[in-house]
């Protein structure tokens, strides 16, 4: 049940994850933090303006891998069925290619390739972030038996 609810949390962390990385591009804040994983050298620059979006991002990407180390901790801990066990690690494996992407994005100056790379990188890891709760979901009670 745990790893369930966990699922549930990281997949709609990662919509609003999404949401916020859909405001960094349209608002011009992807070169407010020129470098990563600083923002103008510093851990915690000061948040306003661009930078609270563009290292706001930064800070919710941070929040979503957590979760989904968390996730695939517990999985990888409590589940036997191989196929969830995998769709555990591939969640882990397509945040981390998330944030080598968003790294590349910055880095490089954002070149259109690396823009789609991460936005594609992104659905794939919803989508196994969603496939993985429903596969966590616990079984419903059985009906009672009326006569």
């Amino acid at each position: 049940m745990r790893e369930y609810r966990l699922a549930v949390a990281t997949a709609v962390a990662a919509v609003a994850l999404v949401v916020i990385g859909g405001l960094v591009d349209p608002g011009g804040a992807p070169l407010a933090c020129p470098d990563w994983p600083l923002c103008r050298g510093e851990a915690l620059p000061s948040l306003s303006g661009r930078v609270l979006v563009e290292h706001g991002h930064r800070l919710a990407a941070l929040a979503v891998a957590a979760l989904t180390a968390a996730v695939a901790a517990l999985v990888l801990r409590n589940r036997r069925d191989r196929s969830v066990r995998r769709l555990a690690v591939a969640a882990v494996a397509l945040v981390a290619a998330q944030a080598a992407l968003g790294a590349l994005a910055v880095v490089f100056a954002l070149p259109l390739t690396a823009r789609l790379g991460h936005l594609v990188t992104a659905m794939l890891f919803f989508a196994v972030v969603v496939h993985l709760a429903l596969r966590l979901r616990p079984a419903a009670p059985a009906a009672a038996h009326r006569p």
